[in-house]
C-alpha cells in the first residue's frame, strides 16, 4: 500500500537538503578552486567530506549561523505574508510618522538664541 505519509515526506525532505547542501558545497568548491594557484590540486567534493569534522567547533558554529540565518529568513518570509491588524497598523504609523527633528529646520544665518532670550540669560 506505499510508504506512510510522514515517512515519505521526511525522506524527501532529506533528499531535498542533500542536493541543496551538495550544490551550495559545488558553488562553494568551484569558487575555492577557482582562485588556487594552477600548481595546487583542487579540492574535491570526497575530500571535503572525508575532511569535514563534525566535532570541530568552527564547523559547528559555521551550521548555527546558517541555521540561525535560514530560521530569520522564514520568520521574515512568513511575517510578510500575514495579514496586519489594527494594532500592527497603528504601529507602522507611528513609525512613519516625521518627528519633530524632521518637521523643524532651524535656518542656519539664525542665531541660536534671539536678541529677547539674551536679556534673560545675563
Amino acid at each position: 500500500m506505499g510508504r506512510p505519509l510522514i515517512e515519505s515526506s521526511s525522506n524527501d525532505h532529506v533528499a531535498n537538503f542533500n542536493r541543496k547542501t551538495k550544490k551550495l558545497i559545488d558553488q562553494a568548491l568551484e569558487h575555492y578552486n577557482g582562485r588556487l594557484p594552477e600548481q595546487l590540486e583542487n579540492f574535491s567534493f570526497e575530500n571535503f567530506v572525508e575532511v569535514l569534522d563534525t566535532e570541530s567547533s568552527v564547523v559547528n558554529r559555521v551550521f548555527e549561523v546558517l541555521v540561525r540565518e535560514v530560521a530569520g529568513s522564514f520568520r521574515q518570509r512568513k511575517r510578510a505574508h500575514m495579514p496586519r491588524t489594527n494594532t500592527t497598523a497603528q504601529v507602522v504609523q507611528r513609525q512613519l510618522a516625521p518627528s519633530i527633528s524632521t518637521v523643524f529646520s532651524r535656518d542656519s544665518n539664525d542665531p541660536l538664541v534671539d536678541d529677547m532670550d539674551q536679556e534673560y540669560i545675563l
